[in-house]
């Protein structure tokens, strides 16, 4: 069954609110413990693949959020999934600490307000 584009952002929204839960231990629990490194993958994963499906179903997250790197998000998705060797688990903590709460507003604001707005004519 085909999917809304909104539900793209509910998605990323629900994966963002798991990797706080998976990663309330702190960097060094995090780096300790491959199951929160695994679980956090996926939800980077799921992250990315959703951002192309928004993306797809016609929602422009970079004109409605130029700040927000979407293109490296995507990417990174690409590398998790396709290069999974490459992952360093100190990266992976770093975009965990660092990227994903203005990603959490951005995409709070797209849902709330540009949605809306790119609807009109």
């Amino acid at each position: 069954m085909a999917r809304r584009p909104a539900e793209y952002l509910t998605d990323i929204l629900d994966a963002l609110a798991a990797i706080r839960a998976y990663t309330r231990g702190g960097r060094a629990a995090f780096l300790r413990g491959a199951m929160a490194r695994d679980a956090v993958i996926a939800r980077l994963t799921q992250i990315g693949e959703a951002v192309k499906g928004a993306q797809a179903g016609g929602i422009d997250l970079e004109a409605l959020a130029p700040e927000v790197p979407w293109r490296q998000i995507s990417g990174m998705r690409d590398i998790l999934s396709h290069q999974y060797w490459r992952t360093d688990p100190v990266i992976i903590w770093d975009v965990a600490a660092k990227d994903l709460k203005p990603l959490e507003v951005a995409i709070r604001r797209v849902r709330d307000k540009g949605l809306r707005r790119s609807r009109r004519p």
